[in-house]
């Protein structure tokens, strides 16, 4: 990969964001060969092809790689989530099915899955910042929705999206992250939540489901 120097032209703009696309490309394939803790600069500029110096004019230290990795793969699964959940036919499915995708596809993500159960005390402070960014992410998504379902009479009017969004994020990254003593199954979060979230986003309780 040719170096060159950071200017704030478009063209060198696009030269800067192509880097480190490519740089954090090569940092989740040493993560996944190495493990993050064993990761280090001077592997992700080997595996780019680039100097070492180099990845420190992208990224100020490996903490900041991997917030930005974790960042990225959260922003992907929520777009994608989006369009599933675009493809539901009913506000209850929207709910209902869009967090069991969310958190079966976050749970196969062994990276997405930092956010809520980091492997070392050292990941600590990315970790608080890519939730904190994940969490913005994954309300955003839901806003939208919940003031679709309000404008259609599907959920109450008097509901804080706000408050609903961010409760419902949490709500997801608890599934995803407590696998010691939540189930992986989505049969049984498909009935937790559809007997006991659900109900409180429409204003009504629909018939039990066991």
């Amino acid at each position: 990969m040719t170096e060159a120097p950071l200017d704030s032209g478009p063209r060198e703009s696009a030269h800067v964001e192509s880097t480190r696309e490519q740089l954090l490309l090569a940092a989740e394939a040493c993560f996944a060969r190495y493990g993050i803790l064993k990761t280090t600069m001077v592997d992700i500029a080997k595996a780019t092809g680039v100097s070492r110096p180099t990845v420190y004019r992208y990224f100020e230290d490996r903490d900041a790689i991997i917030l930005a990795v974790i960042v990225r793969r959260s922003h992907k699964l929520v777009r994608h989530a989006r369009a599933f959940i675009d493809r539901q036919p009913t506000f209850p499915d929207k709910v209902v099915e869009g967090l069991i995708y969310l958190v079966d596809h976050g749970r196969q993500d062994e990276i997405v899955r930092l956010l809520v159960t980091p492997e070392h005390m050292e990941l600590a402070t990315a970790i608080v910042g890519a939730s904190q960014a994940a969490v913005g992410a994954t309300a955003a998504l839901w806003d939208p929705i919940f003031a679709e379902a309000q404008a259609l009479g599907d959920m109450p009017a008097d509901i804080d999206r706000g408050s609903a969004c961010a409760w419902l994020t949490y709500v997801q990254l608890i599934l995803i992250g407590r696998i010691d003593v939540v189930p992986d199954d989505p049969d049984v979060h498909r009935a937790m939540l559809r007997n006991f979230v659900l109900p409180a986003l429409i204003g009504k309780r629909l018939p039990f489901q066991a």
